[in-house]
């Protein structure tokens, strides 16, 4: 598999395998540009398409991490009675919880538990008019995206694959500002970001 993350200044690619549990890195690369600014479609399709090459990673499965800031990632209680169309009830209600409407963006969920007659969601969305023309700049690059992450997501996971226990704070630290969460029991329940006034 292959992940590249869009972030401020640069893409950072990493290109792995898991074997049962084990999972092996075996290239990182990291692809500058503008301090401060997000890369452009273009820039990352040409990056990613070397990193590709460079790994040899022409048949790896391709993952697209998107900064934190593009997203909103929130939790949301629906009642157990809409358990059998929890993906219409959410479609319904994405306007509300999110600020995004279902045609304009490209949006998931996960149950994180069901208790006293209510499902608690994990929501993340993003507008799809953003992620569209990096998603057509490296298909014309012949890469697909088999899958759409949110940084913090990722690292999340990453956590959670090193420690096993309940619960976890996380924190990523800028320059001048930072993006954390809270993991339950493997899931992501929680996030925050903030800036730092010097």
């Amino acid at each position: 598999a292959l992940c590249a993350s869009i972030e401020k200044g640069g893409l950072s690619v990493v290109f792995g395998s898991r074997f049962l549990s084990k999972i092996k890195i075996k290239g990182f690369r990291r692809y500058p540009f503008e301090e401060d600014k997000y890369p452009q479609p273009e820039g990352i399709a040409s990056s990613l398409a070397l990193a590709v090459n460079n790994f040899g990673a022409m048949k790896a499965d391709v993952t697209l991490t998107i900064p934190k800031a593009w997203a909103v990632i929130k939790t949301a209680e629906f009642p157990s009675t809409v358990k059998e169309s929890l993906s219409d009830a959410l479609s319904y209600e994405l306007d509300r919880l999110t600020r995004f409407s279902t045609g304009d963006a490209l949006y998931d969920f996960r149950v994180l538990k069901e208790e006293n007659g209510k499902l608690t969601l994990l929501i993340m969305a993003t507008r799809a008019d953003i992620i569209k023309p990096y998603l057509d700049a490296l298909k014309e690059r012949g890469i697909n995206i088999r899958r759409l992450t949110v940084s913090l997501s990722s690292i999340g996971t990453l956590c959670s694959y090193f420690d096993k226990e309940a619960g976890i704070i996380f924190l990523e630290l800028h320059e001048n500002e930072y993006e954390g969460g809270l993991l339950l029991d493997g899931s992501m329940t929680e996030t925050f970001t903030g800036s730092f006034s010097s």
